[in-house]
């Protein structure tokens, strides 16, 4: 394994899902997190449920339109990032 060496911002994020976890009052049994190699920032958004659609949906209005495109997105290939 090499480490990633990034040399700006957003360059290069990491994606994955955690979950199920607890039921939340909002229906909330999810959580999507996003990290940037450079910076280490992260951002977690509670989701529902685990389609595609929903992945996309808060993927492209949180990250990309607050961020930009990414040059490299990682995940772990589950079925909602393929």
């Amino acid at each position: 394994m090499r480490p990633i060496v990034e040399n700006e911002p957003w360059n290069t994020i990491g994606i994955d899902l955690t979950g199920p976890l607890p039921k939340t009052r909002r229906g909330n049994t999810y959580i999507l997190v996003v990290i940037d190699y450079f910076t280490k920032w992260v951002e977690l958004f509670a989701l529902a449920n685990t389609k595609a659609k929903t992945i996309a949906q808060i993927f492209v209005d949180e990250v990309l339109c607050r961020f930009g495109f990414p040059v490299r997105v990682i995940s772990d290939n589950g079925v909602q990032f393929i």
